[in-house]
């Protein structure tokens, strides 16, 4: 194929008024459609608020990691070493409050973060859409709890629950 150089103007440019200076020009349409809802900012704590709410987390958790999910898991954590975990994963929009904190250890957050899939069976991630008051989270001793606004546990479904041997 041969360049025979730069495309020529099929047709003249019109001898129109010239655009007058300073003057915006006016689109026609709309440039950016409205949103149906309205975005709603998320709550991020800062300073003290935030170390507050990191250790209610921690105290509620018994010391204790929260997942248990891996082998690895020790268990019993270090007040000022263990890893602070958002249920609704900050990059959703989730909010730093009690009923979206978790007290994980290093091992079992990795986890969460490689397995989403199975972590959002285990509670230990919500989804996009929901609440993390609404969705239950599985314990390491059994348990089935909501997690509560008050930064406690609302029991779901008590630890070895036989339910197959009902009467």
């Amino acid at each position: 194929m041969r360049r025979t150089g730069p495309p020529r103007r099929r047709k003249a440019l019109g001898r129109g008024k010239p655009l007058a200076q300073g003057k915006p020009l006016e689109r026609s349409g709309r440039v950016k459609p409205k949103r149906s809802t309205p975005r709603r900012g998320r709550l991020k704590l800062d300073g003290p608020a935030r170390q507050e709410l990191r250790q209610a987390t921690y105290d509620r958790a018994g010391g204790r990691c929260e997942a248990g999910a891996t082998d690895g898991c020790p268990g019993k954590l270090d007040r000022d070493a263990f890893e602070w975990h958002h249920r609704k994963l900050r990059s959703q929009g989730g909010d730093d409050t009690h009923e979206n904190s978790l007290a994980l250890c290093s091992a079992c957050h990795a986890w969460v973060h490689r397995n989403p899939a199975a972590a959002k069976r285990l509670g230990l991630i919500v989804p996009s859409w929901a609440h993390p008051a609404d969705y239950a989270l599985t314990l390491p001793d059994g348990r089935i709890v909501r997690v509560t606004r008050d930064n406690g546990y609302d029991l779901v479904f008590p630890p070895n629950l036989d339910r197959g041997n009902a009467a």
